[in-house]
């Protein structure tokens, strides 16, 4: 398994970072501020990265940025096992922006390497991404 542990320790018990921390039947990761590398077509910078343990996570996978640019385009794409799963492209950002943070809900199988890419076809911006969930 890539990312954290169980029980969570050390020095981060944030688990900020691009893995996964499980904590008994709960499972959570935070990217922290991640800066996209602007002037994109599609989510190309890394956010979350990880493979899951033998269980599966019943998962909610929030995010935004710090985007005000109303012309530019927001993306944001997760990939399971290398395999497009989620791939949406929010028009014109600063207007998308109102309604952040954002809501997906997944189901995560075990042993699934899992990728969180975020972009925007502004300048770089920062970007957080944040997945909670219930592991069974």
């Amino acid at each position: 398994m890539l990312g954290g542990g169980n029980p969570v320790g050390g020095g981060n018990p944030a688990g900020i970072g691009q893995s996964v921390n499980y904590i008994g039947n709960h499972a959570y990761a935070y990217s922290g501020t991640v800066t996209s590398n602007g002037n994109q077509g599609d989510a190309t910078t890394t956010a979350l990265k990880f493979e899951t343990a033998g269980s599966y996570i019943l998962a909610t996978i929030s995010w935004g940025n710090t985007q005000t640019s109303g012309t530019a385009d927001n993306f944001f794409k997760v990939k399971m096992d290398n395999q497009e799963v989620y791939n949406v492209r929010f028009r014109e950002g600063g207007d998308s922006n109102h309604t952040n943070p954002k809501n997906l809900y997944l189901i995560i199988p075990p042993f699934t390497k899992f990728e969180v890419f975020v972009g925007t076809s502004a300048d770089p911006h920062n970007w957080t991404t944040t997945l909670i969930g219930e592991v069974y």
